[in-house]
């Protein structure tokens, strides 16, 4: 049992729903089966009641989902006492970044916040949506960042910037030779998303649905799976800003197309402070 199989079984017992709960953890419904199915076949019971129109706890399955949540969240805990003993000082500002905004432009945010406010100690965590919020509600952290617009009760979200998203194509590709393409071109290709592009932002600006999605968080990853065939790319403008690739072109989308806007998750009482200190 590993701790990414307690995330995906409180997903989809939160949920009640594969298809929601693997759009929830960003990953693929097959891998999300496989999960819950390795988790049941590891603990020897069933958690879930599945038909073709619900899902169902089982008794088990409500049991578990309690002792789930305090194993991820003691973990959680332990991790961020660990990685931070600036957490009990004040002169230290303790940020979450969720694995869905970019480098680039997170990087620029951290330089400028380190640069206005050299007293003030940044620290850094990676971490999922879940635990974000969870770690807001506790006070073990000041403020997160996330592609993700969280509207969960006593929390605030202010956008800090949106950047837009392009197509790469392999050069041998029927596609490559447009002179403008647009969603709805490449909507009949399997399509490798590049994070933070998620499925759900594609879905709903076509019509057609693709035949496959594919989510991934590597940039060379996608690259070899584009060069291979295994389908048309789509990531954020500026994750392909200092690429340089003889066999793909990276065309850009109409004005009116899909942009990724990140956000700065806060409490409620804290958002116009913490707004004023991080910024773009």
């Amino acid at each position: 049992m590993e701790l990414r199989h307690l995330r995906h079984f409180i997903g989809v017992a939160e949920e009640l729903h594969f298809g929601r709960a693997a759009n929830r953890l960003h990953i693929e419904q097959s891998p999300l089966s496989r999960s819950i199915k390795d988790l049941e076949n590891d603990l020897g019971v069933k958690l879930f009641e599945r038909t073709t129109r619900s899902t169902k706890l089982t008794h088990a399955g409500e049991i578990f989902l309690d002792e789930a949540r305090q194993i991820v969240l003691a973990i959680e805990k332990a991790r961020l006492r660990i990685n931070s003993s600036c957490q009990q000082l004040n002169n230290k500002l303790r940020i979450a970044i969720t694995d869905n905004i970019t480098q680039a432009y997170a990087t620029k945010l951290i330089k400028r916040c380190n640069k206005e406010h050299p007293d003030l100690q940044t620290c850094i965590f990676e971490f999922s949506e879940e635990q974000l919020v969870a770690s807001l509600g506790s006070g073990e952290i000041d403020a997160g960042i996330s592609s993700i617009n969280i509207t969960s009760s006593g929390l605030t979200s202010t956008r800090l910037w949106s950047e837009e998203i392009v197509i790469l194509i392999p050069l041998n590709h029927c596609l490559s030779n447009k002179i403008t393409i647009t969603l709805e071109d490449i909507a009949t290709q399997p399509l490798i998303l590049l994070k933070p592009v998620t499925q759900n932002l594609i879905k709903n600006h076509i019509t057609t649905q693709p035949p496959s999605f594919e989510l991934i968080s590597n940039l060379d990853v996608l690259l070899l799976l584009i060069n291979t065939g295994c389908g048309i790319g789509i990531a954020a403008k500026s994750q392909t800003s200092m690429l340089s690739h003889s066999k793909i072109r990276i065309m850009s989308l109409p004005p009116d197309s899909p942009e990724i806007t990140t956000y700065l998750i806060t409490l409620n009482q804290n958002s116009d402070r913490l707004a004023t200190l991080i910024q773009v």
